[in-house]
């Protein structure tokens, strides 16, 4: 199996490439030489999204096609091959059924319960708990917060002070995920000139 994967860089660019093992090669790019040139001075990167191929051939193509993009194509492209996670916006459904509308919401921590086997209390097991996962979220826009309130009496009140759960299998799509704030490479420039200046 081979992967098409995209990085996102310490000043916030994408580098997109190619490998086998993905933990592997995200290590490379952080820790040794083997890490791509562009990436060596733009560490630390992580991994942000990517695509599963058949072979190197394809992996390959896929990548060439993902350079070719604009920037704002890219990020979008990124939406769709990413797996979601903390500070993402993203469009979801209602446990509820397709009657409620749809709304964005802002993810802010994820959570886990694991499955466990029922309890024998002396007579009988109890029923198994089948675990579950999903997000911690805030709705984001003010006008989906107020369909939801007017007409479907659900008390949302403002974007960010509301908490409520998101299942993972009611997530649509990722609308835009969470970037890296971009750092100054000047100051770390600056930082490494000072240094050496009072070593000398």
């Amino acid at each position: 199996m081979w992967f098409m994967y995209v990085l996102e860089c310490s000043d916030g660019s994408l580098y997109a490439g190619v490998t086998t093992n993905l933990e592997r090669r995200v290590r490379e790019h952080n820790q040794s030489n083997k890490g791509a040139k562009y990436t060596r001075s733009r560490r630390p990167v992580r991994l942000i999204g990517f695509e599963e191929h058949l072979n190197r051939s394809q992996s390959q193509k896929a990548e060439s096609a993902f350079k070719k993009l604009s920037k704002t194509e890219k990020e979008k492209h990124v939406c769709k091959i990413r797996e979601p996670a903390v500070g993402d916006i993203v469009l979801v459904k209602s446990a509820a059924g397709e009657v409620i509308p749809k709304i964005h919401v802002k993810l802010l921590k994820r959570v886990i319960v694991k499955p466990q086997k029922g309890k024998f209390n002396g007579f009988r097991y109890g029923m198994d708990w089948p675990g579950y996962s999903g997000w911690e979220a805030t709705p984001v826009y003010k006008d989906e917060i107020d369909i939801l309130r007017k007409q479907w009496s659900i008390p949302f009140t403002n974007p960010g002070e509301d908490i409520t759960f998101v299942y993972d299998d009611l997530i649509i799509k990722i609308a835009s995920w969470a970037k890296k704030s971009k750092k100054s490479r000047r100051r770390v420039i600056r930082k490494v000139r000072k240094k050496n200046e009072k070593e000398i």
